[in-house]
């Protein structure tokens, strides 16, 4: 069996690529948090205390990887070496850009790429997320899509009519253009289930939108 580290924003997409890497037969050992070199504030990292929650309950370390500037996927690549593994995991989808970045970035730390998300319907992806059991909170939308998303809880019950906003605002099913941002609550990896977060406050981030501030609720 392989030994392999994923990419982990803490959101649905990142998860479901770790679900099916798992079940392509390789282990994964360790998360791996990217802090970019964004120019606005990045809704994962502010709400990153809720991702190292998510990493404990699956059982899994997490290491933040911050990305220096110029030197992007130099920086990932050392990260990767260090951990001594073989393989990486990483759920882009539709965006050719994201898998040649992280194609480069294995070529520099000589492991394998592995993305088992790459190249299929996002719509498909949407209801397969719920129907595996992963469930999820919005923490984040573009101004395409109305604000009072954020801190909805996705589910099977709600996935239907959350689905259908989200199309009628003309955005991707996942979000895959940015539109929207997650927090998964619940997934066949977690060891113990269901983190429930509560809404603290919203952020405006102007044009690239508006993100929310979470903890875990009781």
């Amino acid at each position: 069996m392989k030994k392999a580290v994923a990419l982990f924003s803490g959101g649905k997409d990142s998860t479901l690529s770790i679900i099916r890497a798992v079940e392509q037969g390789y282990r994964v050992e360790k998360l791996l948090f990217i802090i970019p070199t964004f120019p606005y504030p990045n809704p994962h990292l502010e709400n990153y205390g809720l991702v190292e929650k998510l990493a404990a309950a699956m059982g899994l370390g997490i290491r933040r990887v911050p990305l220096e500037r110029g030197r992007e996927q130099e920086s990932l690549a050392e990260a990767i070496r260090e951990e001594d593994v073989d393989a990486l995991v990483a759920g882009d989808v539709l965006l050719e850009e994201h898998l040649e970045w992280h194609r480069r970035v294995c070529e520099l730390s000589g492991v394998e790429l592995v993305e088992p998300l790459f190249g299929e319907d996002t719509g498909s992806l949407y209801w397969e997320t719920l129907n595996r059991g992963v469930e999820f909170t919005i923490i984040a939308v573009t101004p395409q899509l109305p604000e009072w998303l954020i801190g909805v809880r996705v589910n099977e019950e709600n996935a239907g009519y959350i689905y259908n906003v989200i199309r009628s605002h003309g955005a991707d099913p996942i979000g895959e253009l940015g539109e929207y941002h997650s927090l998964v609550n619940n997934s066949p990896l977690m060891k113990t289930r269901d983190l429930n977060y509560k809404l603290d406050y919203t952020v405006k981030r102007g044009e690239y939108g508006s993100y929310g501030v979470f903890r875990v609720a009781p």
